[in-house]
């Protein structure tokens, strides 16, 4: 089956948009517990949330090696090698999940207009040619 470089990005987008939304709309304070008071919660919703936590950058991780094969993606080289991508899957996930710490208070934009940003945002990221 031949990879679909518009689909990957439809992807990607859609992973960036729902990462930002969940913690800055109304589901803000789920967000809060999943990020930083999980440690407080009965133990079998903690270790949930810590899968939930372990998987998210993993399924990053899957659409920027479909959008690498496709030659869409242009994830920069680290010495020569391609960069764990669990890691800048992780990177993403933190970029779209700090909005919520601030968002409430000091936003300009709805939930969804912020998270639209940083979807078009990360996809700018992952497709403009890497610099030296």
């Amino acid at each position: 089956m031949a990879l679909d470089p518009g689909r990957t990005v439809a992807e990607l987008r859609e992973l960036a948009y729902a990462t930002t939304h969940m913690h800055t709309s109304d589901y803000a304070i789920k967000a809060i517990v999943a990020r930083g008071q999980r440690t407080r919660l009965p133990k079998e919703q903690a270790e949930e949330i810590e899968k939930i936590h372990e998987k998210v950058p993993r399924i990053w991780a899957k659409t920027l090696r479909k959008g690498i094969k496709s030659g869409v993606f242009k994830i920069a080289d680290v010495d020569g090698k391609q960069p764990d991508l669990v890691a800048v899957g992780r990177t993403f996930t933190g970029y779209c999940i700090y909005s919520g710490f601030w968002f409430a208070q000091k936003s300009p934009m709805s939930s969804e207009q912020l998270s639209e940003f940083q979807a078009r945002m990360i996809v700018q990221m992952a497709t403009a040619e890497p610099v030296s």
